[in-house]
């Protein structure tokens, strides 16, 4: 069973992700009239820290324009907090809106890049962007890069000084943001404020003795100063890399460790040169520092069998492994940041849950409060009309209409041609056969006789029967012409077999979907089709951030087949109670039982009745209501609109299956990649889309839903949606999925 897990699951890449602010598309964060850019939006890409910064005054000059400046407002319109590439692109754009602002900055204006080590090539990626930005990026190297930006700012205002926190603060003028100076005891004042500082100085620190010595360093400014010296580079990205390859050109002796097993996350031109120019005895994979002297150092190499110290002669390391979000600050700012679960967090969760719960409980019979609703004669029970009469209507109603709502949101925000036919895919099956079929059409239709003789009655009866002489017909059960087995189980498993939807269902769940999936991936169904995915797609659409990402995570996708187990197993008992001759008996301790009455009654248990200590353990109330409906939707603004579908939804887990020998692939341009996680980052089904597109690898996880969240968030448009021929060559979609897909060359 591992073997099988390990097959389907476990053997793709997992990675805990860093956490980062949680914003929305224009850097608005959860402190009230403040916007984050740069880096700390988790791109380091120059054209979109100039973008963030434009892009952040945009939308807080529409805030100002709505609400008119008041009498007792601070004169400054806009503070800058950081004053990097995207802080002077923010300044600009003030000054072309004539709005009254400041920059500040604790060191001196780019910093960041002033530290860049000397000669550094700068990166103008995506090529044939043109992010609108208030400040333009010119130049090939670090100190043309410098020099061009040095003209464009020209004299901005700025001012030397340390951000120790910032706050929203009420007025009788509506607020304003309040921001505490280091060594200043009176704060400054602004009606709102952006947050620049990136992540400078907050260096991830090696771990090891020996490392606090003055030869570890973090920082290269001129390579040319280790000349003739044994140089230890520590770290497995580009800045590592290209430290090394400088390093090594300028005349020192290179040794470079990498944790990993390989070079994830550096371009394919850094890997290569490594190879080349430092030789593979000098590049020291699976390794980490062990310790450190001042005249050498001990590395440390997991072979996959056992440990081994390699001790080398070193004068000086250079440690190039990241650095951190500034979450002390963050904190003190009270700005919520992914990954951090904190009182606030859980009482909000808590809250989520009840809420849903409540409707739960009303929605469905036998639920506490739909008893009381029944009893009382409250809304919907006061009503005449029997459609109306019934929760289950309202919850639709609002279910649907939540879709559409944020569909549109979604397709106005995300402007690709892949999300608006997906989207109003979404919510075309929702809204028609989901809701209004039977809701209104089909009962319209019955009402006009349609179903009252001949053949359509004999279609009727079959598939929406009457529970008892005189009764409606059951409508309800159309929706498992969408909703397939076993993620709608209530047209198989009935208590007498129902023949047409029993070969419906057999053709959807192993013919039609298999077919489906092999030729589009799971994502035809879960982000195409799927009640589930509609809701997640669109109501989910600003939380897709939330979806924690790791190993642990990754290893709880097994809880899905764990369901489908299950649910096969009913499905076995289901037909041995239907078909089985009485004849069939078992030995047991109180004697002879028939196994057609034995396989009924763990049928009945297992599916709705099974109890322990009082509470309910039968797949209904677990899976059906608490894991679908309480857990699905009540953890959408916590982990994602995702987390049924991704960990526990019998069907998706089936499609899991059928995935694996899918021809559906994100294909990844390798030489455009930059490391930046986006991709990773934005994917609500937790599925470490870097670690395929570092390497050039087609991205082949069963988990992907074609949500395109991951090709609409790459900032040079390296990913794009295709099909593995058997040849081994690539058949790309033509529907546009990244709006740099859509420029002459296509290449970003």
């Amino acid at each position: 069973m591992l073997r099988y897990f390990n097959w389907l699951h476990l053997q793709f890449p997992a990675a805990r992700l860093e956490s980062l602010p949680i914003i929305d598309d224009e850097g608005k964060s959860s402190l009230k009239g403040v916007r984050i850019t740069g880096d700390l939006r988790g791109n380091a890409l120059l054209k979109t820290a100039t973008h963030s910064g434009t892009q952040a005054v945009n939308s807080l000059n529409r805030e100002l324009q709505e609400n008119p400046r008041q009498s007792d407002a601070p004169e400054l319109d806009i503070a800058i907090l950081g004053g990097g590439v995207s802080g002077i692109s923010a300044a600009l754009r003030c000054k072309e809106l004539g709005l009254k602002y400041k920059v500040y900055e604790a060191n001196e204006l780019l910093s960041t890049i002033r530290n860049f080590p000397k000669g550094k090539p700068i990166y103008r990626f995506p090529l044939s962007w043109d992010p609108g930005a208030a400040l333009k990026i010119e130049g090939d190297s670090k100190e043309a890069l410098l020099d061009a930006i040095e003209k464009q700012a020209g004299d901005i205002a700025w001012e030397k000084a340390k951000i120790e926190h910032v706050a929203w603060e009420k007025t009788s003028g509506g607020g304003r943001v309040r921001i505490q100076l280091a060594g200043i005891k009176e704060p400054l004042y602004a009606r709102r404020a952006i947050i620049a500082i990136g992540k400078a100085g907050a260096y991830r620190l090696l771990d090891c003795p020996g490392a606090k010595l003055p030869k570890v360093v973090h920082r290269l400014y001129d390579p040319t100063e280790y000349k003739g010296k044994k140089v230890l580079v520590v770290g497995g990205g580009d800045s590592a890399a290209e430290a090394a390859l400088n390093l090594n050109r300028a005349g020192a002796k290179v040794t470079i460790a990498h944790r990993g097993a390989r070079f994830e996350r550096i371009k394919e031109s850094l890997s290569q040169g490594l190879k080349q120019e430092l030789g593979e005895a000098n590049i020291y994979l699976s390794t980490q520092l062990a310790w450190v002297t001042e005249s050498g150092v001990t590395l440390r190499t997991d072979d996959g069998n056992e440990l081994k110290d390699t001790q080398i002669d070193n004068d000086i390391v250079i440690a190039q492994i990241g650095r951190e979000a500034p979450a002390p600050f963050l904190k003190r700012c009270k700005i919520a940041i992914t990954g951090t679960f904190d009182l606030k967090f859980f009482a909000t969760m808590a809250l989520a849950l009840a809420v849903i719960t409540a409707i739960y409980s009303w929605k469905n019979d036998g639920g506490y409060l739909n008893q009381l609703f029944v009893e009382k004669n409250w809304f919907p029970y006061n009503l005449t009309h029997p459609t109306f009469k019934s929760p289950g209507f309202f919850y639709e109603l609002l279910y649907t209409g939540t879709i559409i709502t944020f569909g549109i949101r979604r397709i106005r925000r995300r402007k690709t041609e892949y999300i608006t036919k997906q989207t109003l895919s979404l919510m075309a099956f929702q809204t028609i056969p989901l809701f209004l079929m039977p809701y209104f059409i089909l009962p319209w239709l019955g009402d006009l006789g349609l179903f009252d003789s001949g053949v359509m009655q004999n279609i009727a009866n079959e598939l929406f029967p009457r529970p008892e002489e005189g009764a409606p017909r059951e409508y309800w059960r159309s929706v498992g012409f969408v909703l397939a087995w076993p993620l709608f189980l209530w047209n198989v498993f009935t208590p007498t077999p129902m023949t047409g939807w029993l070969i419906i269902s057999l053709l959807q769940t192993f013919v039609l979907i298999p077919l489906l999936v092999w030729k589009f991936g799971k994502g035809v169904y879960c982000g195409w089709i799927c009640s589930c995915g509609a809701l997640a797609e669109t109501l989910g659409d600003m939380h897709r951030k939330k979806m924690p990402h790791g190993r642990f995570w990754n290893a709880l996708n097994i809880s899905g087949q764990i369901i489908l187990f299950i649910s096969l197993g009913l499905l076995v008992l289901r037909v041995a109670g239907w078909y089985l001759p009485d004849t069939w008996k078992l030995s047991w301790l109180s004697g002879e039982v028939s196994v057609r009455e034995w396989s009924e009654t763990l049928w009945v248990q297992g599916l709705v009745a099974a109890e322990a200590w009082g509470l309910p353990v039968n797949y209904y109330k677990v899976v059906d209501y608490f894991l679908s409906g309480i857990i699905g939707i009540g953890l959408y603004f916590h982990f994602s609109g995702r987390s049924w579908c991704r960990f526990f939804c019998p069907l998706a887990s089936l499609m899991n299956l059928y995935s694996r020998f899918s021809r559906f692939r994100i294909f990844p341009e390798k030489s455009k990649c930059i490391s930046c996680a986006a991709c990773s980052t934005t994917c609500h089904q937790g599925i470490h889309v870097m670690a395929f597109a570092v390497e050039g690898k087609p991205m082949n996880d069963p988990q992907c839903v074609r949500c395109s969240a991951c090709v609409n968030a790459c900032p040079t448009g390296v990913l794009k949606f295709g099909e593995l021929l058997p040849d081994g060559t690539a058949k790309l979609d033509k529907l546009i999925a990244n709006p740099l897909h859509a420029t002459k060359d296509g290449t970003g």
